[in-house]
């Protein structure tokens, strides 16, 4: 009796904190959304830098640069992050984002400089070193990516991110055959991990590296049956 009791407990704990979490993402989307709105009023920049300030300030950068990741407003992103002087903001995810939203926009310099500079600080990382690999391979800086990456397939790593690395490399090689194997693999596992899960946000993050994969490997077939391929 006193485990069942204790039991019902632990679930009512936990459906209430679950609900409380639920509760505040609401109203923090709510929040950031009014903010945009007022930005989108008026057109002016300091609307969303005031906003940052105001309180919590890296909290706010974070979850700024994050929603204009979801809504893909990176060059909106860009203008937000570099308002601010560079010392300002070094929180992990911060710059994270700041890196992805220049890689996204085309610059170049900014954004390898970023990674880079994440990676000193955060030697030994996965998930630094997957924003690094994705970087360089994204603007086809293509050596540095494949000399840390060598290094890290010899050893045991989860998910599907080296592999499509790899791949990628392999295909810049001329090795289409193999990239194509490859790839076939981390496309059928993303999509059977995709449609196992249920819990959001990782739901969706695990579908658009999906429909990434599916890009690259159909590209990749169309080269090999000699039509017309788009860039890899």
């Amino acid at each position: 009796m006193t485990i069942l009791i204790s039991s019902l407990l632990l679930i009512l704990f936990l459906s209430l904190a679950a609900i409380i979490s639920y509760i505040l993402k609401i109203r923090k989307l709510r929040e950031i959304q009014a903010m945009f709105v007022r930005y989108n009023d008026t057109g002016k920049l300091d609307v969303i830098t005031n906003w940052i300030e105001e309180k919590q300030s890296d909290q706010r950068m974070v979850r700024t640069l994050e929603y204009l990741q979801t809504i893909e407003d990176e060059a909106l992103a860009v203008q937000v992050y570099t308002a601010f002087e560079p010392s300002r903001f070094t929180h992990r995810h911060t710059r994270i984002f700041a890196c992805r939203a220049y890689a996204k926009v085309g610059n170049r310099e900014a954004a390898l400089e970023l990674v880079r500079q994440l990676w000193e600080t955060y030697p030994g990382d996965d998930a630094i070193l997957e924003l690094f690999l994705e970087t360089h391979l994204d603007l086809e800086e293509y050596e540095p990516a494949r000399k840390m990456l060598e290094e890290r397939l010899t050893r045991k790593y989860k998910g599907t991110v080296f592999a499509r690395c790899q791949a990628r490399l392999l295909a810049v090689d001329g090795r289409m055959k193999e990239a194509v194997e490859i790839m076939e693999g981390i496309a059928k596992k993303e999509h059977i991990l995709y449609v196992n899960t249920f819990a959001q946000p990782q739901k969706r993050l695990i579908f658009e590296q999906y429909v990434f994969s599916q890009k690259l490997l159909d590209d990749w077939k169309a080269q090999l049956d000699g039509e017309s391929p788009e860039n890899t």
